[in-house]
């Protein structure tokens, strides 16, 4: 980033509940790398519920308010008395649309955001439920962590860990296909006969414990399951899978994203209903000049294009057109 444009920089005054939690890393990894860069910026943690309590802190005209992940994630969506009235230039991230949804919607209209920012492909639904500019802003890769211990000889042909979004949890979710992540990890645990790491639950407490370990085994798999989530939300995990020089095995691709993963290319797709999932697995693994050659192009794009210090310096160049 261009340091000497940072000293004209607006102030960022984050409004996000749940900063320094480490359960949710990718929450606030473009954030963190903004502030590493010389941003000016105040941090706001406390449940506000008026305007008194963001002007306390000495907000001036110029300053961009910024509602990060956390707000919505965690669920902090009542109204903020005399929001709307603010002129100040205001953005949000549309996160996790797929829980409470029209309760976040009647929060971010009676808000007047000037933009939201979501990485759910859904962004013409929010435009126009919402009536508020929303745009994709794909998660990234924290450089500092994935892809820093590259492997030659991979132990694992196929791992995963993660949320398997049951539909028990789920009710009313839209999913690319009902129980896709467990019936694809039951399908690969009972037919596929090869070295694997599979350990998705529901339950946080059975997978993986930390980001540290997680990034290992990634970088000990050759090829990862990936699967999009509830509205086709395309988490980190793509982005972390990448970086770690390993290849996604996901179900369609949704359009919104179709520019940055490509079958074959960067990753390897099966049907929604996991009925060629296994034929494209063993067929990858066969291949291993393809795979490698996968593999290091994934990385090699995401390293230049989607780290956490690229979607910083998009979400600068962002600001300053909206100001201008």
């Amino acid at each position: 980033m261009n340091k000497k444009n940072i000293k004209n920089f607006p102030k960022i005054i984050l409004i996000e509940p749940i900063w320094g939690n480490n359960t949710y890393p990718y929450y606030f990894g473009t954030i963190k790398e903004l502030f590493s860069s010389g941003v000016n910026f105040t941090i706001i943690k406390e449940k506000i519920t008026s305007v008194k309590d963001i002007k306390k802190i000495g907000l001036k005209d110029e300053d961009v308010i910024i509602f990060g992940y956390g707000w919505l994630g965690s669920e902090y969506f009542h109204k903020i008395e005399g929001i709307e009235d603010l002129k100040n230039l205001k953005l949000c991230f549309f996160h996790k649309p797929f829980n409470n949804y029209e309760q976040k919607v009647k929060f971010v209209r009676e808000s007047n955001f000037s933009l939201l920012l979501s990485s759910t492909p859904k962004t013409k639904k929010f435009n126009i439920d919402t009536k508020i500019k929303t745009i994709l802003f794909p998660y990234g890769c924290d450089s500092r962590i994935f892809g820093l211990y590259p492997q030659k000889n991979k132990k694992f042909d196929i791992g995963f860990s993660g949320a398997l979004h049951n539909s028990i949890h789920y009710k009313g979710v839209e999913f690319a296909s009902q129980d896709l992540r467990f019936k694809a990890q039951q399908k690969i645990s009972k037919y596929f006969a090869g070295k694997k790491f599979l350990n998705g639950s529901d339950n946080i407490w059975y997978r993986i414990k930390s980001t540290k370990s997680y990034a290992r085994i990634l970088q000990k798999s050759k090829i990862w399951l990936s699967t999009t989530g509830p509205m086709n939300d395309m988490s980190s995990r793509y982005f972390e899978v990448a970086g770690s020089s390993t290849i996604s095995l996901t179900n369609d691709i949704p359009e919104e994203y179709s520019s940055i993963f490509k079958n074959n290319k960067n990753v390897i797709v099966f049907k929604n209903d996991c009925s060629n999932i296994l034929d494209k697995l063993a067929n990858a693994l066969e291949d291993t000049k393809k795979l490698k050659e996968m593999a290091l192009y994934s990385r090699n794009e995401v390293m230049k294009n989607h780290t956490y210090m690229r979607r910083a310096e998009e979400l600068i160049k962002l600001i300053e057109n909206l100001k201008s």
